[in-house]
């Protein structure tokens, strides 16, 4: 039975009833605890434990059992204040403490809070670091402080991932500030926000660029109530809450705002959206197909880029960014092997991940079969600085934007991978990288390790049985000659 004014914990501990459980699983028919759980303790035992005189104290099961309550609870206290700014100091339950041990008082039936709560006083120290935190969240509003995060971040992110987080995130307050008529405090931000703006980018279109979606908002966007198929996909709802979930960590260090509730709060419906195609290598078919001379060289002649790029790539198995931001200075001699430096230096250049930066062989047809490196000598003769001049830098820092376009339409053109029109397709110009490292994993059998060097995957000890610092730096013509050269794409038509 339930006894008033002591939480649920204690009560169902003390009403074992006549039997209580062993440590070894065995009853015993004491009903004071002796031989229990408990048993072995000298304050749980029938009689108390002994004073200096011999007596006994006659300190009850129950009484035991509410004191190792109360200190768990005030333990639980101690512990969760860390993380709770109206937490004062002290352990009488308040409704504004948040914290699990003072709510488990509370809910106990007849509970009533004290009149007067007697508070504490804080020392300087400590009560300027509380009123400063909660009053800097009261005093920001949530537009303003998402600019400062965007200031605060731009020296650590990458150039490629920075227009990404900073329109995700400066979405994230336009979708509060649309919702609720206003630019909202961070003291007022709460879980139905966090609810509310999930459910609305939920509701958005997957192309909300198109030309029919022009000019709305996003609640005019959602209003359209467009079916799942159209709608932004799970997995792209997934990236924004986490660039948001982030925001709301960094805010939580800045401005004191508790962000694990609110982080919990993003929920993305079972149903969203439609999944991509999943990517897959070039069949020997269409290679054919993109590389036939009076196919190619009429769609690439406005362009050296667009006749290099593809080539690089289907030779190399290197990002589409990794080519098109490339500088002449980096196509250089290693160990009497000609290769292209991949690295971050200079021009703004950027790689994907730490693995990215790493030398890549030349295959012997880029140079004998298609004449690249005098390609390159005739650029630097020119003057430019970068390879493919041409390609001009987007505003999210990349280069690489109009080979993808340019390549698109190619394929489509050519019925590859679908045609006008297409939402999605499962050949992209990324796919090259996909067809160099299906073929060395499955068709040459070239050693794992090797593979992982030369298209830039970071080496893990349970895929190479070493940790990746004992590596170390393989000899270049090895590279050049087990990874490289077993590419099977030779003879290609002409040029």
């Amino acid at each position: 039975m339930q006894r008033a004014g002591y939480p649920a914990t204690v009560s169902q501990r003390a009403d074992f009833g006549e039997k209580s459980p062993s440590n070894d699983g065995t009853p015993t028919n004491d009903a004071t605890g002796t031989g229990s759980s408990l048993s072995g303790h000298p304050r749980a035992s029938k009689d108390g434990p002994a004073n200096n005189d011999g007596s006994r104290s006659p300190v009850s099961r129950l009484q035991f059992l509410k004191l190792c309550d109360a200190l768990l609870l005030a333990q639980a206290a101690v512990i969760e204040s860390a993380s709770c700014p109206t937490f004062a100091g002290e352990l009488t339950a308040r409704p504004d403490y948040r914290l699990s041990a003072v709510r488990t008082i509370m809910d106990v039936p007849g509970w009533q809070a004290p009149a007067t709560v007697p508070h504490p006083a804080l020392d300087s120290a400590q009560a300027s670091t509380t009123t400063a935190t909660t009053g800097a969240a009261q005093a920001i509003t949530l537009s303003a402080a998402v600019e400062k995060y965007i200031a605060a971040k731009d020296p650590e992110l990458a150039e490629g991932s920075k227009r990404n987080v900073y329109v995700n995130v400066r979405q994230f307050a336009e979708a509060i500030t649309e919702t609720r008529g206003r630019d909202v405090t961070l003291a007022e931000l709460d879980r139905d926000m966090i609810r509310e703006y999930g459910r609305l980018m939920a509701a958005q279109p997957a192309n909300p660029k198109s030309r029919e979606y022009a000019g709305k908002r996003l609640h005019a966007l959602a209003a359209l109530d467009l079916p799942a198929e159209k709608r932004l996909s799970a997995k792209t709802l997934n990236t924004k809450f986490n660039m948001v979930r982030s925001l709301l960590n960094w805010l939580e260090l800045e401005y004191g705002i508790i962000a694990k509730p609110l982080n919990a709060a993003f929920v993305i419906p079972k149903a969203q959206g439609k999944a991509r195609p999943s990517r897959r290598p070039f069949t020997t078919e269409e290679l054919q197909r993109l590389f036939n001379p009076r196919s190619y060289l009429a769609a690439t002649g406005q362009s050296p880029a667009y006749f290099w790029t593809p080539l690089i790539a289907l030779f190399t198995g290197m990002r589409i960014e990794e080519i098109a931001q490339l500088l002449v200075t980096d196509i250089r001699l290693d160990e009497g092997v000609w290769c292209i430096d991949v690295n971050e230096a200079g021009d703004g250049k950027h790689v994907k991940t730490e693995a990215g930066v790493r030398l890549v062989p030349i295959h012997p047809f880029l140079i004998d079969g298609l004449g690249f490196l005098r390609f390159v000598e005739e650029q630097k003769a020119a003057g430019h600085h970068r390879l493919f001049p041409d390609l001009k830098r987007e505003k999210r820092g990349n280069v690489g934007g109009p080979i993808t376009t340019w390549f698109t339409r190619y394929r489509r053109k050519l019925g590859i991978g679908g045609t006008d029109g297409e939402e999605e397709s499962s050949v992209v110009f990324h796919c090259f990288r996909y067809t160099v490292i299906n073929h060395l994993e499955t068709q040459a059998r070239a050693n794992l390790r090797l593979i992982q060097k030369v298209v830039g995957h970071r080496l893990k000890a349970g895929d190479i049985g070493i940790p990746e610092r004992c590596s170390g730096k393989h000899p270049t013509a090895t590279l050049r000659d087990e990874v490289i050269a077993v590419l099977p794409w030779v003879p290609l038509p002409s040029f």
